[in-house]
């Protein structure tokens, strides 16, 4: 059973965020790219890896996600077209749980935890997936999900 939390509020300050519809293939790809601009300009990461999904269309069998990645950065620079700097990324009263395991069962703790928001008169209409280790080890991912109704 899944520790669900609410209430919980969270700031960051300094997201560089780049969001496009794009085939789920691709989302690693900007992941990197986003990385690698980053890393160009000397910018170092302060704090999690962020992404929410707005949507998902399925097009010629395919699936297309509008996802935005925000990544908590420790200066602020001039950034190209795609990207855009928030100054600051607020969440309030949202319903937490801490993913921990295989990647592959993230969609099991967005069930128990959906579930337990519609049994507390909640609607769910946005979630967002803090990456707590960017490790290549799919089974020991550790990734911290806010819901907000």
């Amino acid at each position: 059973m899944l520790n669900i939390e609410n209430g919980k509020n969270i700031t960051l300050t300094n997201l560089v965020s780049f969001r496009k519809k794009m085939p789920q293939e691709e989302i690693n790809i900007e992941i990197e790219k986003l990385g690698n601009f980053l890393e160009s300009k000397g910018i170092n990461r302060n704090g999690p890896m962020i992404t929410r999904t707005l949507g998902i269309e399925i097009i010629d069998n395919k699936y297309n996600v509008d996802m935005e990645l925000m990544i908590p950065v420790d200066k602020k620079t001039e950034l190209p077209q795609d990207y855009e700097m928030k100054d600051v990324f607020q969440l309030t009263d949202a319903v937490y749980v801490r993913h921990q395991g295989n990647l592959s069962n993230l969609q099991d703790t967005y069930n128990q935890a959906i579930a337990y928001m519609q049994s507390n008169n909640r609607i769910v209409k946005s979630a967002y997936n803090f990456y707590i280790n960017d490790n290549d080890n799919m089974d020991n991912m550790i990734i911290d999900v806010y819901f907000i109704s």
